[in-house]
């Protein structure tokens, strides 16, 4: 038995420790006293000399009592703290415990419940609600592909289907804001007895981290949780030129005509669980990292819908690639690009190949035209001077500035292009075809003038297409060159320029 009382003085002295370590950090400081006391009464160490100075305490039992009370005491003088917590469904106006994670796909409610105990009676509390961001975003969505075509010269700004140019710094400060640290939700509610709760709309808010926070008068509270689920998204979106039972049957890969005035973009929703603003996009992607907008149309996404369908009207289209842009305001939604490509004639790319078409996903990655590229003479000198490392820099961009026009009587252009990866079948060569074409004025038909197709081999990386004019040289007009690799997954670049 007295083993068993020395057992308890060490366990209460262990927990009157931790309510004056308590007292000591967030106070009040007579807490931590009373909590003293209850340390020196019990613990085992100080006994003998206590017990010659308070003679009642002798027995150990009473020790135990008296620091017990002692304890009890500091810890109904500990002050309530402010707090707010997240549950689906409090009961008596209290939440059991904070859900910092809420799976919305499984939850019908959520509600905030606040304790603020400094407050004053009657007051009014003000709950503001920050979505911090989304990890969710990062993941890739499953997107197919879709294609397009043109043989009249763009003109020099990008044009809307209602036939106005379209002012790329616009588009972009049009596109939708979808930056994270955004106050989504407010609410006000009347404390009692120090509490307030607040329903939350749990389906209109996006998925991701939350911060809170809630203030009252001079007192507030802080807190945090996480919303987690299925995100908002399109599921098997497709492009086409034509609908077959109001939906795409498939992306159309690659033989889109120059003709189409019209663009649909098809799929199917997941995971709506409020009214989402979508903006369908479509870009020109002449060469890569050059892209100017098309237009943009803005649809509505509702709860229970099974069916995605955007109509985009398009203006005349030219040779070349297109990204198709899926996004939204809210925060959660799954942004999805898709793509096509329009070629001079269905034709095209079949011929180029010869009928064969390789399944190799390498995409050419930049492309320039300019007059004239370093020669034997200015790579030694580039090695003498700057060293290996800077003659290879410059072998892969030979044309340096490519410039948008030549002058009358120009004899020689080069075309510099560039390829973007290591094949992905490296066993075999693919044909890289070359096709220049030519129109006298604008919007006047391209007319081609020359073709040629070489192969390429895993370790080109970059190929100088050279075309002559001969003596007389380029005549005034406008002029492009589309390249494209003789494959199934090929997306044609387009570099037009000026004669003049």
């Amino acid at each position: 038995m007295k083993f068993l009382l020395t057992v308890l003085q060490w366990i209460f002295s262990l927990f009157a420790g931790s309510v004056i370590l308590a007292g000591l950090i967030n106070g009040p400081i007579w807490v931590a006293l009373v909590a003293l006391l209850a340390f020196v009464v019990v613990f085992p160490p100080i006994q003998r000399k206590l017990e010659t100075k308070l003679a009642f305490l002798k027995p150990k039992v009473l020790k135990l009592l008296a620091g017990f009370i002692l304890t009890i005491v500091a810890l109904m003088m500990t002050p309530a703290s402010a707090k707010a917590q997240l549950c689906q469904a409090p009961v008596a106006g209290k939440c059991a415990q904070h859900e910092s994670e809420l799976n919305v796909d499984q939850a019908e409610s959520a509600y905030v419940v606040a304790r603020l105990p400094n407050a004053s009676a009657g007051q009014e509390a003000t709950l503001e609600l920050t979505y911090v961001g989304s990890e969710g975003n990062a993941e890739a969505a499953d997107t197919e592909a879709a294609n397009p075509d043109d043989d009249t010269p763009p003109a020099d700004d990008p044009v809307a289907a209602d036939g106005e140019a379209i002012d790329p710094e616009a588009a972009e400060a049009a596109a939708p804001d979808t930056s994270a640290s955004a106050v989504v939700y407010t609410a006000t509610q009347g404390l009692a007895d120090g509490q307030a709760q607040f329903e939350l709309p749990l389906a209109s808010l996006p998925i991701g981290a939350y911060s809170i926070g809630i203030v009252a008068g001079d007192d507030d509270v802080t807190g945090a949780f996480e919303l987690i689920g299925n995100p908002p998204r399109l599921n098997s979106v497709a492009v086409c030129s034509a609908l077959a039972h109001d939906t795409c049957a498939s992306s159309d890969g690659h033989y889109l005509e120059d003709s189409v005035e019209t663009i649909y973009v098809t799929g199917a929703p997941q995971h709506i669980r409020s009214e989402i603003p979508v903006t369908v996009g479509i870009s020109y992607v002449s060469v890569p990292g050059s892209s100017s907008v098309l237009n943009t149309v803005s649809t509505t996404l509702s709860p229970g819908a099974t069916e995605f369908k955007a109509e985009v009207p398009l203006p005349a289209l030219a040779v070349g690639s297109y990204e198709v842009s899926l996004s939204s305001t809210s925060q959660d939604f799954l942004t999805q690009t898709d793509t096509f490509a329009v070629w001079p004639s269905s034709d095209t790319l079949a011929s180029a190949a010869s009928g064969t078409l390789s399944d190799d996903t390498t995409q050419l990655s930049s492309l320039k035209v300019c007059e004239k590229t370093l020669t034997p003479e200015e790579y030694e000198a580039i090695i003498s001077e700057q060293g290996p490392d800077e003659l290879e820099a410059k072998q892969s961009d030979r044309c340096g500035e490519a410039p948008s026009s030549f002058a009358v009587g120009t004899q020689t252009v080069n075309a510099d292009v560039e390829i973007g990866s290591r094949f992905s079948r490296p066993e075999g060569n693919l044909p890289l075809t070359f096709i220049w074409r030519y129109s006298p004025e604008q919007n006047t038909p391209f007319v081609e003038i020359a073709s040629g197709t070489v192969d390429v081999t895993p370790d080109t990386g970059t190929y100088l297409y050279t075309l002559t004019a001969g003596e007389a040289g380029y005549e005034a007009g406008n002029y492009d060159l589309i390249v494209f690799l003789g494959t199934n997954s090929a997306r044609p670049l387009r570099y037009s320029f000026v004669v003049e």
